[in-house]
């Protein structure tokens, strides 16, 4: 037998009896460590006036809403916007350059409005714009549209009238 096989945990292992502590110590680390992922990977709430709001429904509502917007635009990674709730502020905004989505008490519309627009402005960083407005410009100079090709097609340069005509000559028999 080597050290390893004469251990208490591995021949429990071997014999197929782990004890139940083991078992609900490794649960209890599992749950914690995918709540503190999922705390992590959602939103802050900073509660002004200490409004009661439905605080499952808002991570319910967020996960939906991250999914839609997975969905709606076939990412092929998860979004998770990072931004701050705060309740109880003068009115309703949402503050991309501070993250915060402001409002006067839960409203779980504007909740879910400010969740896909703060998912938008992580699918759509900086560079995503920059080369969307490339392509953009790009593709609006190599195109031209009939209206502008009539104009210029139909466009006659018309002789000003103080000008003189050159003289009709008459076919000869």
């Amino acid at each position: 037998m080597t050290i390893l096989e004469t251990t208490s945990y591995f021949q429990c292992c071997k014999t197929g009896n782990i004890p139940l502590l083991s078992v609900l110590v490794t649960g209890f680390l599992l749950l914690l460590v995918a709540g503190t992922s999922f705390a992590q990977d959602t939103f802050a709430v900073r509660n002004l006036n200490k409004q009661k709001w439905p605080e499952a429904e808002a991570k319910r509502i967020y996960l939906l809403a991250t999914q839609a917007v997975e969905r709606e635009f076939k990412l092929t990674h998860s979004v998770h916007p990072k931004f701050t709730l705060v309740l109880g502020y003068a009115n309703d905004q949402m503050d991309t350059t501070s993250g915060e989505l402001r409002l006067t008490k839960w409203d779980r519309s504007l909740f879910t409005d400010g969740v896909i627009l703060f998912s938008m402005e992580q699918v759509l960083t900086p560079d995503v714009r920059r080369e969307l407005m490339r392509r953009t410009l790009k593709a609006a100079d190599s195109t031209v549209s009939v209206d502008e090709e009539k104009d210029k097609v139909f466009a006659v340069p018309i002789a000003p009238m103080s000008a003189e005509l050159p003289p009709v000559s008459s076919p000869r028999r």
